[in-house]
């Protein structure tokens, strides 16, 4: 069912940056009531420039049946490497997680190895150099308490989470 057939009123702005893996391309699209339409586009044409032709024609591509069953299948593996670090999230040992609905990245206090390394990025630069996983200091998000966070993504899928997560518990061990 369409957000249409919900809701004549209903309004639906979205991009092609996560779901179809077209991130930079600052392509966008909307579903809006008709008398929306025209104001929409005045205001639009005052804040953007025409994306690049090549571009439009491949993101238009992306809504064929082939496309949404192959974005389901990065979905369903984005959806297992989170299980794989909610799995293992008391064998870090980290603080206070708040992991992410729609988006695929883990973002933690780090608790008691905030202790051991003073900040999270000394913990990111050490666990670099020492374990070759990278992860991203909470600063970059919260300037004002984000030196106690990590970002972890899981992007990459479930066989680099697993492997980058028994990397980080040996690291820690």
């Amino acid at each position: 069912m369409s957000a249409a057939e919900l809701d004549p009123d209903a309004i639906v702005i979205n991009s092609f940056s996560k779901y179809w893996g077209m991130t930079g391309w600052r392509l966008g699209w909307a579903v809006l009531p008709e008398d929306l339409v025209e104001p929409l586009e005045a205001l639009a044409s005052n804040f953007a420039l025409s994306p690049p032709a090549p571009a439009q024609e491949l993101a238009l591509s992306a809504f064929t049946p082939e496309s949404y069953a192959e974005r389901d299948r990065i979905v369903e593996g984005f959806a297992k490497a989170r299980a794989l670090i909610l799995d293992a999230a008391p064998s870090l040992g980290w603080g206070t997680a708040a992991p992410a609905d729609g988006a695929f990245y883990y973002y933690s206090d780090l608790g008691p190895q905030l202790e051991r390394h003073g900040s999270a990025t000394a913990y990111a630069r050490v666990l670099l150099e020492r374990a070759d996983v990278a992860i991203v200091p909470g600063v970059d998000f919260d300037p004002v308490a984000g030196d106690r966070a990590v970002r972890l993504s899981y992007a990459a899928g479930e066989a680099a989470v697993a492997e980058a997560l028994d990397r980080i518990i040996r690291f820690q061990a």
